[in-house]
């Protein structure tokens, strides 16, 4: 088989599948279940790490749930594929103002948050148990210097 033609039906094959991918997070957006999307466009990265629309949406959803820097880094990949785009400009700027308007704020300490920090940082989707988050409580413990 010529190899400009396999190149072809392999490129073909790759804009189907991502373009299906990238319908199937809008149907998890629509039903606002914002979890599965944002696995679904993570993944989409990982296999089209070129993709902008990609980068900006989930800096989008990253943005919606006030992860600031998490958006903003995202609108910085984004930029750097495409320095001119006007509207991914707008989205760095507003994803940089809410980082520093969101910087002096009390970190959260409570139970909850503190447990979506930890399976945000593990990557596991299940409940973090009790035994594991005094074990992270107590690493971020501030303890005083001992001198021998």
């Amino acid at each position: 088989m010529d190899l400009a033609i396999e190149t072809q039906r392999e490129s073909g094959f790759e804009m189907d599948d991502l373009k299906q991918r990238k319908a199937d997070g809008l149907k998890h957006l629509e039903k606002n279940e914002y979890d599965e999307a944002v696995k679904i466009y993570k993944k989409i990265l990982t296999d089209y790490p070129d993709d902008i629309e990609s980068y900006i949406l989930l800096g989008d959803l990253y943005l919606a749930n006030e992860d600031y820097p998490s958006a903003e880094k995202l609108y910085q990949t984004a930029l750097r594929f495409d320095p001119d785009n006007v509207i991914i400009q707008r989205r760095v700027k507003l994803s940089s103002f809410e980082l520093l308007n969101h910087s002096e704020e009390e970190i959260p300490s409570d139970s909850d948050s503190v447990t979506k920090l930890l399976q945000n940082l593990t990557g596991r989707s299940n409940p973090v148990s009790e035994v594991e988050l005094q074990k992270a409580a107590s690493l971020l413990e501030v303890r005083p210097k001992r001198y021998h």
